[in-house]
């Protein structure tokens, strides 16, 4: 009975510990950091991708944690004198979890209003009003889910490429790869959508999602730091850039309409590809997913074409850059509640990030036609 309880004890001092890093970003970076330290094995990635699941899956883990309290208490838990305080603890770490719940369909809604503000069609004031219900169904149902055409692992490698030597030829072409999603209708053109990954190199859930909402999106693999120079790192997303410009009508895609999406550390990739690499008016669109620095690149809000910019959290620096954007052009969003990776993992917040997306570019076409 006393290993019985022991173990519960550790069970609810760990889990409460997880359950805290949602609330506390101090707690998310201490665990970030001490969990691989004791296990190596473990990347600080892992780390804040499980954090990210506990925050999105909350319903889940609050269904977990409640089985474990009824078989601690079979089990003979409840026989120790501490039993009484841990279980109270116990119960705290699951009402955090129902709060969290209530968060993430706070944040949904948050996004859907701010996107119906967008969009300036009588379909879209409707739906926000049914908006609340929606997002409470999403915590079982993924109802954006559709039916989309993947083809997967595509070689963009340039001609001049080919041209090299047998050995930096082969090592390119293993990294030049990419992913298409796109709409299963084949009857028109969907505008277009290079979504850059961090350094997780994870796809997101939301990824199919936007392919169902009537987009092509493409996914490239490409160099990253610190195993790759930042110069390579824009090379790799310059160059699939180019791909989707020549290639991209083979799989019902416009290429006059093509946006980016830079998640984590790749929105300062997509940042530095703009300002240097590409010719005007090759993307129409940024949308900066929980953007933050990467080797050698720091993000800024500031961009040369019109940009959304939504952080998990409350944003750091970002209020001094925000003053200086063009509030036409830059719009900012801080999602509170929310953790770095949220988006890997369906939820209702999640579903909502990917709606906000679709609804951003849609309407910056609708702005385009208009002008």
């Amino acid at each position: 009975m006393v290993f019985v309880a022991t173990c519960y004890a550790v069970w609810v001092a760990v889990s409460s510990l997880f359950i805290l890093s949602a609330y506390q970003l101090d707690v998310h970076k201490l665990l970030s950091k001490l969990i691989p330290k004791f296990s190596p094995s473990v990347t600080k990635y892992n780390v804040a991708s499980l954090l990210a699941f506990l925050s999105e899956k909350s319903l889940e883990t609050a269904s977990v944690k409640g089985i474990v309290s009824i078989f601690a208490e079979k089990l003979g838990a409840s026989s120790s004198r501490f039993y009484d305080i841990i279980f109270f603890v116990d119960m705290l770490g699951l009402g955090s979890l129902l709060s969290l719940i209530v968060v993430n369909v706070i944040g949904a809604y948050r996004l859907d209003s701010v996107k119906a503000k967008l969009m300036s069609s009588s379909e879209a004031s409707t739906k926000d009003g049914f908006s609340l219900t929606k997002h409470v169904s999403r915590l079982l149902v993924n109802d954006a889910s559709g039916s989309i055409l993947r083809y997967p692992y595509i070689s963009y490698l340039p001609n001049w490429l080919l041209a090299k030597n047998n050995t930096e030829r082969l090592v390119y072409k293993s990294h030049l790869l990419l992913n298409v999603f796109a709409p299963s209708d084949k009857s028109a053109n969907h505008p277009v959508i290079i979504w850059v990954c961090g350094r997780n190199k994870a796809e997101s859930v939301i990824i199919p999602q936007l392919a169902s909402l009537g987009f092509v999106v493409v996914v490239p693999n490409y160099a990253q730091p610190p195993r790759y120079s930042v110069s390579e790192s824009i090379l790799f997303v310059k160059l699939c850039i180019e791909w989707i410009s020549e290639c991209i009508h083979s799989f019902n895609g416009d290429p006059s309409q093509i946006f980016a999406v830079g998640e984590d550390t790749g929105a300062a990739v997509v940042k530095e590809c703009l300002s240097k690499e590409l010719p005007a008016d090759t993307i129409h669109g940024m949308f900066a997913l929980a953007p933050r620095d990467n080797e050698g690149l720091q993000w800024s809000i500031k961009q040369s074409i019109p940009t959304f910019t939504l952080i998990p959290g409350i944003p750091e620096n970002s209020s001094e850059d925000a003053q200086q954007t063009d509030p036409t052009l830059h719009k900012t969003m801080s999602l509170h509640g929310a953790v770095p990776y949220y988006y890997k993992f369906t939820s209702p917040r999640t579903l909502a990030t990917g709606d906000m997306i679709a609804g951003w570019f849609k309407h910056l076409n609708s702005s385009k036609k208009l002008n």
